[in-house]
């Protein structure tokens, strides 16, 4: 009752103005440009349902329908890592936005899972998640219970050696990671038809999986060659040279550094190359070279209109997400709509 005179918060005020779904979209946003990485992302929701499994029941709902395993994200607390949870880091971010809505608990569970929600969304992490990520989630979560307990590999196998440098845990401590093991083989044989034996060594092999393949290097090294090829025959018009095929690329690079491997591949490079080329507009646009802002953004035209002929179903979250983005920079550049 001693709250009944006390000032809404600014984030309190947004929320009643703009709604919570659009206060959470936004912010989700910001916190999303701190996680530099799919990995640190997934590093910063592993910490986020660690703590919501621990909330109140919206925040463990959450956690438990967000679809990743209680052994995926148990203790992950603990991990402390700068780049999650380091003084300017994304929790820290998170934790002063949550602070300003107290003493309403019931609205922090609420900002926070929404958030939360929207950053696994952006990322694919989690229910969203493509099959393949998170079969090797799974896998990473499987090897660290593996080599970390000599008696868990036993218990399934006895043609897989144990790794060195597994300790010997307590009874209890054994007993749970059996079964935490044994629920994400059962997880991992439905999702692979692997046998145990199979998903076990594919466990503990996952770091030389995952480091193999020069082929798929080169096909991602063929996808910023196609991107960059389309921003050179996008810019380069009527006889104007202002790029070429290796500062192209350089410029893709850059500007996709945030996403994954299997993210970039699967991006269309139409939607790649307006997104690269809207923040090449930006960039010039900051530095204020209205000219070369206007130009490069004029050159964004053509390509943001055949994305937009296209049916809405044949684009993911993300490609609609880097759209979005693209049509804002061009919007504040030159009124583009």
């Amino acid at each position: 009752m001693f709250n009944i005179f006390r000032k809404k918060s600014q984030l309190e005020k947004l929320i009643d103005a703009d709604g919570i779904e659009h206060a959470t979209g936004r912010f989700a946003e910001i916190i999303a440009r701190k996680l530099t990485s799919r990995e640190i992302a997934y590093q910063f929701i592993l910490q986020e349902l660690d703590g919501a499994s621990r909330g109140n029941d919206a925040s463990q709902q959450f956690a438990e329908s967000s679809g990743f395993l209680p052994e995926e994200y148990r203790n992950a607390l603990e991990n402390s890592i700068p780049e999650v949870d380091g003084p300017d880091g994304p929790q820290q971010q998170l934790l002063a936005l949550s602070l300003e809505l107290l003493p309403n608990q019931e609205l922090v569970a609420k900002f926070r899972c929404m958030v939360d929600d929207k950053i696994m969304r952006m990322f694919k992490l989690g229910r969203y998640a493509q099959k393949e990520d998170r079969i090797i989630n799974l896998l990473s979560t499987l090897k660290d219970i593996l080599i970390s307990d000599k008696d868990v590999i036993p218990a399934f196998t006895p043609n897989v050696p144990v790794p060195v440098g597994a300790q010997v845990r307590h009874i209890h401590n054994r007993q749970k990671n059996i079964a935490s093991a044994k629920e994400l083989i059962s997880i991992l044989s439905q999702m692979t038809r692997d046998d145990s034996e199979t998903i076990i060594k594919k466990a503990l092999s996952l770091d030389e999986t995952k480091a193999t393949g020069s082929n798929s290097e080169a096909s991602l090294e063929q996808k910023y060659a196609e991107i960059a090829e389309a921003i050179v025959s996008a810019i380069n018009q009527g006889g104007v040279a202002m790029v070429d095929q290796q500062g192209a690329t350089s410029i893709v690079k850059e500007t996709l550094e945030r996403m994954s491997e299997r993210e970039i591949l699967g991006c269309k490079t139409s939607v790649a190359s307006l997104f690269s080329m809207a923040h090449l507009a930006d960039s010039a646009f900051k530095d204020n070279d209205n000219v070369l802002a206007k130009y490069i953004s004029m050159r964004c035209k053509p390509i943001g209109q055949k994305i937009m002929q296209t049916p809405n179903d044949q684009y993911s979250d993300l490609e609609f997400t880097m759209v979005d983005s693209a049509f804002d920079i061009m919007k504040k550049i030159d009124g583009y709509a």
